[in-house]
């Protein structure tokens, strides 16, 4: 009797098991099959010409959770919108961004925003960059300091592993690449660096291999660029007892 017992319970225990981990394998596969579908929005009159394409999402099982991620995306892009023109401005104005998904995962959202800003009167372009980045499973905005710790140690890995991707969004040559790796080690200072890095809107992104952090420079040297760092090389600065830090531990 007591040993039916026994085999009654561990079958029981096997059917949760499986039951359990299907439900768990179903809602991971839900999380990753939600899509991107392209928004645009357009202002064309006798004082600007604006064109920003953004995403927003679909197909989330959670809608409320839904609904959140794209209103967040969507206040985004119009505070960029708003930043870049000024209504008390006769001057004619052109504003461009474009998107790119850096990472889509069931947790990470990574989006990057590249474009221009150009008055009428101005002698040139400003070559624009943004991100936002949605922690998908608790439908909230990231910023740099949650995911990995800023401070001196951070600095050294910064400027010992992090390489020069991209500069305006084109890809850096050998020969910016070491102006590049010259300039964050003995132009930039390290209070400044961690200033930036701290503040709430410092852009950065996700990849599947590499954390992707943006300083900005002057016109003349791109206006931003893009560097890359290898998770491998940062596992002593990702905040552990963060989820999205600890997702990217055993990259």
């Amino acid at each position: 009797m007591l040993k039916k017992s026994i085999i009654s319970i561990l079958m029981i225990s096997f059917i949760l098991t499986i039951v359990f981990s299907h439900k768990v394998k179903s809602a991971t596969l839900n999380s990753e099959r939600y899509k991107i579908t392209t928004k645009t929005y357009l202002s064309k009159n006798n004082h600007e010409d604006i064109k920003v394409n953004y995403p927003q999402i679909s197909n989330l099982s959670d809608q409320e959770k839904q609904h959140k991620i794209n209103k967040l995306i969507k206040e985004a892009i119009f505070k960029i919108i708003k930043d870049n023109s000024d209504s008390n401005s006769n001057d004619f104005l052109t504003l461009e961004i474009k998107y790119a998904i850096k990472l889509k995962s069931p947790r990470i959202l990574s989006i990057q925003y590249l474009g221009y800003q150009h008055y009428q009167t101005a002698a040139y372009p400003n070559n624009l960059f943004y991100s936002t980045n949605i922690d998908v499973e608790k439908g909230i905005k990231l910023k740099l300091s949650e995911v990995v710790n800023i401070n001196h140690d951070f600095l050294k890995i910064f400027k010992s592993k992090g390489k020069p991707r991209y500069m305006a969004g084109e890809a850096f040559d050998q020969d910016t690449i070491l102006v590049a790796k010259d300039y964050i080690k003995t132009d930039l200072s390290d209070a400044e660096l961690i200033k930036n890095f701290q503040e709430d809107d410092c852009p950065f992104y996700f990849t599947k291999s590499a954390l992707g952090i943006v300083i900005f420079v002057t016109h003349a040297m791109g206006d931003n660029w893009e560097f890359e760092i290898e998770y491998k090389d940062l596992t002593s600065n990702l905040k552990a007892q963060n989820a999205v830090g600890k997702n990217f531990l055993n990259k």
